[in-house]
């Protein structure tokens, strides 16, 4: 394969630039970098417990990956290579997404069957739209009004008003 190394990836995010790639490989424990105009791969982010979900600031300066088997979330320095898991507090986590201003990610986790805010710039971490059904897919809309998610035990897509906190299952279901 032209990218190789992985033992299982999962998640996959680019660069605002589109000079490299995270892909968070569960089967290793490790996030892959690659670079995406030679096609080199380095495995220089590792302590992670089955990572899944990642996702890239704007600024291009951190990376957020979901560490479902430590139910945190870590944050990646992308300048310094550092690795820290200051988010806690998840049940199942899967996916991650950060608004497009950088401000705040959202975090699908399955098992609290809701999503996780938290504040980048304060470091907090709430909870909010109780009542989903096994979230494990998340995307903020660019003006982060709404958040969609997918539902791992409804088989449907939702949407989340960020403001009011009101999930409404859009009218088709995803097929498996």
């Amino acid at each position: 394969s032209a990218f190789g190394g992985f033992k299982e990836p999962y998640g996959v995010a680019t660069s605002r630039d589109r000079s490299f790639a995270l892909v968070a490989d569960c089967g290793s424990g490790r996030v892959g970098r690659i670079d995406l105009a030679t096609g080199e791969v380095q495995f220089p982010y590792t302590g992670f417990s089955d990572p899944r979900g990642v996702a890239i600031a704007p600024s291009g300066s951190f990376a957020l990956v979901v560490n479902w088997g430590g139910n945190n979330v870590a944050r990646i320095d992308l300048d310094n290579g550092g690795v820290e898991f200051p988010f806690g507090g998840f049940n199942g986590p899967y996916d991650v997404a950060i608004s497009s201003d950088g401000t705040f990610a959202l975090v699908a986790y399955c098992y609290g069957r809701n999503l996780g805010r938290i504040d980048l710039d304060a470091g907090t971490v709430e909870f909010l739209a109780p009542g989903l059904a096994g979230p494990v897919g998340v995307a903020i809309t660019p003006d982060a009004r709404f958040a969609l998610a997918t539902e791992k035990l409804s088989g449907a897509l939702c949407r989340v008003d960020l403001a009011t906190q009101v999930v409404t299952r859009l009218p088709f279901k995803l097929t498996r």
